[in-house]
């Protein structure tokens, strides 16, 4: 199945590790294979480990568009997924927050419309 673009997205923040209890990784999963059965797109951290990993491969497993954002800085760090459809770059951790905000504005916008 294909992969859509859709209207609608939903920034989830997440950590590069799983965390101390398995609930956190059950939950990320419920979580992301609720959205993408619902057609939201997920932006997220843009790694492939701990949490950010199960988020991007449960979206992936259900045909979510997956869109990563991560500073350069930590390329080095956290591996960058590369099965995503689309990978933000950017040169600082604050440019990174600002691109998350970016998507939280539109989000609430869209929420607002929809008077939820």
């Amino acid at each position: 199945m294909k992969t859509i673009n859709s209207n609608h997205k939903v920034a989830l923040f997440c950590g590069s590790m799983f965390g101390s209890k398995k609930e956190y990784r059950d939950v990320a999963i419920k979580v992301t294979e609720y959205l993408s059965r619902n057609h939201y797109d997920i932006v997220y951290g843009g790694g492939e480990n701990g949490l950010m990993g199960v988020v991007a491969n449960t979206a992936l497993k259900n045909n979510a568009h997956v869109t990563g954002i991560i500073p350069d800085f930590l390329d080095n760090r956290e591996m960058i997924h590369k099965k995503i459809n689309k990978i933000i770059i950017t040169k600082t951790m604050e440019q990174e927050k600002k691109s998350f905000c970016l998507y939280l504005i539109v989000s609430w916008r869209y929420l607002e419309e929809q008077e939820l």
